[in-house]
């Protein structure tokens, strides 16, 4: 069996043991590459506490259409928990070059 498998087997059967990170696993509204999002989780959990990033998590605004929503471990690599305001994905509107559809600056969406 190779290294990145093994690797791959370990990942889904330590994230699957992590309560915070079921806990942010079941909070998040897409459930995508859990492989990356427990290694992002893993780093994420140096800077801020399990609570702090589910606390982030229900404050930030996710795009309603999941195709917008970021993946999980794009969401904690960029530590999006700190966000003051909840915001939809940003980036994605603007690459799309549909920026005349974001929010006025500081608006909640939630």
């Amino acid at each position: 069996m190779s290294a990145t498998k093994q690797r791959s087997i370990f990942d889904l059967i330590a994230w699957r043991s992590d309560p915070g990170f079921q806990a942010f696993w079941q909070a998040y509204p897409r459930r995508d590459a859990p492989a990356d999002a427990w290694r992002a989780w893993l780093t994420a959990i140096q800077i801020a506490t399990p609570d702090e990033i589910l606390a982030g998590v229900r404050k930030y605004a996710f795009d309603p259409r999941k195709k917008f929503c970021p993946m999980p471990a794009t969401w904690l690599n960029g530590q999006r928990w700190l966000a003051e305001t909840a915001s939809i994905d940003d980036d994605i509107v603007r690459a799309a070059g549909l920026t005349d559809r974001l929010p006025p600056e500081g608006t909640r969406l939630i």
